[in-house]
């Protein structure tokens, strides 16, 4: 039960006060050392945001090489863009943005075809799905990158 004191008298609520930590800074205070847990900040130095590690699973305090992976695709000249999604990032929504002549972009909405689970459980411990991002076979070139952005409630 909550109990609040004021001078000689205390009350008490019967429920029980729960409270929880949103999912990135859960994340944050088990990750990050203190002073480095801010969404924009980058204490590894990879120029990714700690935003972007958390909802890709990339190691916070180690630089990673890159998010998005182009793979061939057997038989097809067109690559297609791989990236894993952390499912516990339950805070932050994620936008796969596309753009032609990278000045403007645009997100691709959430039921394109184009973005599709290639595996739900690619290490088989549920802690990520390993997303997949097709190319729009019209475009002669397009440029893809991730946007992460904490849901505010």
């Amino acid at each position: 039960p909550l109990s609040v004191p004021r001078g000689t008298e205390t009350s008490t609520a019967p429920e029980e006060f729960l409270y929880y930590l949103p999912a990135y800074d859960q994340w944050a205070a088990s990750n990050l050392p203190p002073g480095n847990r801010g969404a924009l900040q980058d204490p590894d130095g990879d120029h990714l945001a700690n935003l972007v590690e958390f909802v890709t699973s990339s190691p916070a305090l180690t630089p990673s090489s890159g998010l998005m992976s182009a793979v061939s695709r057997p038989g097809s000249d067109l690559p297609y863009m791989q990236f894993y999604r952390n499912p516990a990032a339950t805070d932050v929504f994620l936008f796969v943005e596309h753009s032609s002549d990278l000045n403007t972009w645009t997100a691709l909405p959430a039921s394109d075809p184009r973005i599709s689970v290639a595996d739900p459980d690619p290490f088989g411990d549920g802690s990520r799905l390993l997303m997949q991002v097709s190319p729009d076979p019209d475009s002669p070139r397009m440029f893809y990158r991730l946007r992460a952005e904490k849901v505010h409630p």
